[in-house]
């Protein structure tokens, strides 16, 4: 989606806000979460990069796992982090935030709004990135994501670790996950789920060709479960129209 020149001189002050602190208050943190479009950097088209609205964040974040060691997956600027964090305001039961994001640009960006976040720059299906976190950490207890839509997982990673060996960024993404995690909750599309929730008149559980692929490559059983509220209430996403549901995987 083309921005428009108002559009463009809005981002342009936000953008040069980040850029010219080195603290932002957690008011100014929300402020450019709610309103930076991520279509003011680059085309997000071809890599299906959309960053999630910030009240779904907020939302997710209360069902979301949040203790212990949380690895937020392919981060964006760590909207998914941001929200975590202030859930646990009160609780304090995370020990750290860990960011994985192979976009630079977002790297960038997001290690400047949340220096507090251990920020990796690099691929989710480089297997030695998942072993760095754990061998300074220990256990990875959680792991949160909003993945990447579509056919985009063109990777120069070795992925020889992996079974499931599909196209589908969002659907390798639950195996990684699932590897290196007891608790895991995306944001998936609607078409990557077991079960029709947002914007429908009903809940309603279907068979999804895409898990059934990714259950008989991995052999790895588990149900997925519906955790928030209708999701057609948020804000939409700025640069596309999908429709997602908050997902939490449980092993059978």
């Amino acid at each position: 989606m083309k921005l428009s020149k108002q559009q463009v001189k809005e981002q342009k002050q936000i953008y040069d806000l980040i850029q010219s602190n080195d603290r932002f208050t957690d008011d100014e943190l929300e402020m450019i979460y709610e309103k930076f479009n991520e279509g003011y950097l680059q085309d997000v088209t071809s890599s299906s990069a959309y960053f999630t609205p910030l009240d779904l964040a907020y939302d997710f974040a209360l069902m979301a796992g949040r203790y212990g060691v949380v690895v937020d997956m392919c981060a964006g600027i760590g909207v998914l982090s941001f929200a975590a964090r202030i859930r646990d305001t009160y609780e304090k039961n995370i020990r750290k935030i860990v960011a994985i994001e192979r976009n630079e640009v977002y790297y960038n960006i997001g290690k400047k709004l949340l220096p507090e976040v251990d920020w990796i720059l690099g691929d989710i299906f480089d297997k030695s990135i998942w072993d760095r976190i754990k061998e300074k950490y220990g256990k990875i207890n959680c792991v949160i994501s909003n993945p990447p839509f579509g056919k985009v997982s063109q990777s120069d990673a070795d992925r020889s670790w992996l079974k499931y060996k599909g196209s589908d960024i969002d659907i390798a993404a639950i195996e990684i996950a699932m590897l290196n995690a007891e608790c895991v909750d995306f944001i998936l599309p609607q078409g990557s789920c077991t079960f029709r929730f947002s914007g429908r008149p009903y809940y309603d559980e279907v068979e999804n060709r895409k898990i059934a692929k990714l259950k008989k490559e991995t052999g790895v059983d588990f149900y997925m479960s519906c955790t928030s509220v209708d999701t057609s209430v948020y804000e939409s996403f700025k640069n596309t129209n999908i429709t997602v549901e908050c997902v939490s995987f449980e092993r059978n």
